[in-house]
């Protein structure tokens, strides 16, 4: 499930100009150390919206265009193995079916399924991406994306919609040198931060994340970290919740 799994990645990124999968390599076994250093992340323990499975997400969403009509091109219904049809582009939205401003929100939006359990494993799937940098960098550079996907993201806090979003993808990069780890990026709101790899806490080998309730972005330590947002402070919050493996 693993390295198939990167098809997820790729039919979600369909919706921007002459994206097409033709060529691309879109499985295959991924490198053992991709799996010994993938993260351990904990989600925050008053999570709403836990990690999902993007093949349900689809069951419960249409493609519109900019007018906010129905993309008479886009196949009916949606799966992961059609979604990258030829006519989507930057003005393609995947759109939900249902009302999402009223609570409590639909299952599929919560996505209580995708809570880890016992052993870190959740029933939301993983997706991990690995890119060699030879050519960009220098031989023996690879990128590993452990990528994360929510069905719902909290904008600001439960006051305000501002920020609310359906389809949420996260990801933690970690940058490889001949198959040993270098640097790890957090994704965290429009960006994030990099540290490198010895500058992580870790459990054996694997790096730890925190994860925001809501937001979903990606801490290297636990406890409040500061967002302002018009002028006051909106804190992303993380603890040490539950454990996901991103290999279980």
């Amino acid at each position: 499930m693993l390295a198939s799994s990167a098809l997820v990645a790729l039919a979600f990124g369909s919706f921007a100009p002459h994206f097409y999968a033709h060529g691309l390599q879109t499985s295959g076994d991924l490198p053992s150390y991709a799996l010994a250093y993938a993260p351990m992340i904990h989600l925050y323990s008053k999570e709403d919206y836990w990690p999902s499975d993007p093949a349900v997400h689809l069951q419960h969403v249409v493609a519109e265009k900019d007018d906010y009509t129905v993309d008479k091109a886009a196949p009916n219904p949606l799966t992961l193995a059609n979604l990258n049809y030829r006519g989507s582009n930057e003005n393609t939205w995947l759109t939900s079916k249902d009302n999402i401003t009223v609570e409590p929100k639909a299952e599929w939006i919560r996505s209580t399924y995708g809570k880890p359990g016992k052993g870190g494993k959740s029933a939301a799937p993983a997706t991990i991406i690995v890119i060699d940098k030879s050519d960009i960098i220098k031989p023996g550079y690879v990128d590993v994306y452990y990528s994360l996907f929510y069905s719902y993201n909290m904008g600001v806090n439960k006051t305000f919609v501002v920020g609310d979003h359906v389809s949420d993808w996260e990801a933690i990069l970690i940058r490889f040198l001949n198959g040993k780890p270098q640097s790890i990026h957090y994704s965290q709101h429009e960006d994030g931060t990099a540290y490198t790899y010895a500058a992580t806490d870790k459990v054996g080998s694997r790096p730890l994340v925190f994860v925001s309730g809501g937001g979903h972005t990606n801490y290297p330590t636990p406890g409040d970290h500061k967002r302002e947002f018009f002028g006051q402070n909106f804190p992303d919050r993380t603890d040490k919740g539950p454990a996901w493996v991103r290999t279980s």
